[in-house]
């Protein structure tokens, strides 16, 4: 209706909700464009603007859930194809700002454990010695330590990382 995606003008509604609420529009805006989306979730079964029962509604959920559950994972046409930078960047702004659930946090925990091309990947000790010597001599930018001091803000420290951090400074 013309606002932005931003997580304060976003809601979380089940599937059934969200047909309800696509018939609320239709009902209230009466335009050709609210009523095709009806006909799309609903099929030929809508005709002349009847508004669906709740059976229907019921039904066209489950379908919409059943169609979801089937077309994930290696199911999905895309399963395992890269995806562009221009993706990554669209799927970046529409996730900015949302909470994730403890469940979706530690799925993906889960998924990055062993994986060697993002974080969650153990390094050997002769890796992590590898990186060492490469980092050794390298500063960072005053912005690159302001954006670093930004993320740390108001975030819980562990004695062992004060003790670390007071060690550091006096260096």
């Amino acid at each position: 209706m013309g606002g932005n995606n931003g997580y304060r003008n976003l809601i979380t509604l089940t599937a059934e909700d969200h047909i309800f609420a696509h018939l609320l529009l239709a009902r209230w805006l009466n335009t050709k464009e609210m009523w095709a989306a009806i006909k799309f979730i609903f099929g030929n079964s809508v005709k002349n603007r009847r508004t669906p029962s709740r059976r229907e509604i019921r039904l066209a959920a489950f379908a919409k859930e059943q169609f979801a559950i089937r077309n994930s994972g290696p199911n999905n046409i895309n399963f395992g194809k890269p995806i562009s930078q221009k993706q990554r960047e669209r799927l970046r702004l529409v996730n900015t700002g949302k909470k994730q659930s403890s469940e979706t946090i530690r799925k993906r925990s889960e998924s990055l454990t062993g994986n060697t091309f993002a974080k969650g990947f153990k390094h050997s000790e002769e890796t992590r010695l590898k990186v060492s010597i490469a980092s050794a001599g390298r500063k960072h930018t005053d912005e690159t330590k302001l954006k670093m001091s930004a993320a740390m803000t108001g975030k819980a420290k562990s004695v062992e990382h004060r003790r670390k951090l007071s060690e550091a400074r006096m260096y």
